[in-house]
């Protein structure tokens, strides 16, 4: 399930909410601003919600007569 996450989106859910790290230690930890890593988790958080995505199948073209 985190394979649908960037490196990134992924490293910041596991300090924050696996981790228990605060966001403030989560961005002196990555060089980043507190407000950057808020924002990725919840851009993250809402990915994983979103439920899992469709498999990308064979693109069909279709004949027109």
């Amino acid at each position: 399930m985190l394979e649908r996450l960037t490196p990134q989106e992924r490293l910041v859910l596991v300090l924050r909410l696996y981790e228990g790290v605060a966001e403030e230690q989560t961005a002196a930890l990555l060089g980043l601003p507190a407000e950057r890593v808020r924002a990725i988790c919840t851009r993250a958080t809402a990915t994983m919600r979103s439920g899992p995505r469709a498999p990308a199948g064979p693109v069909r073209t279709v004949a027109t007569p």
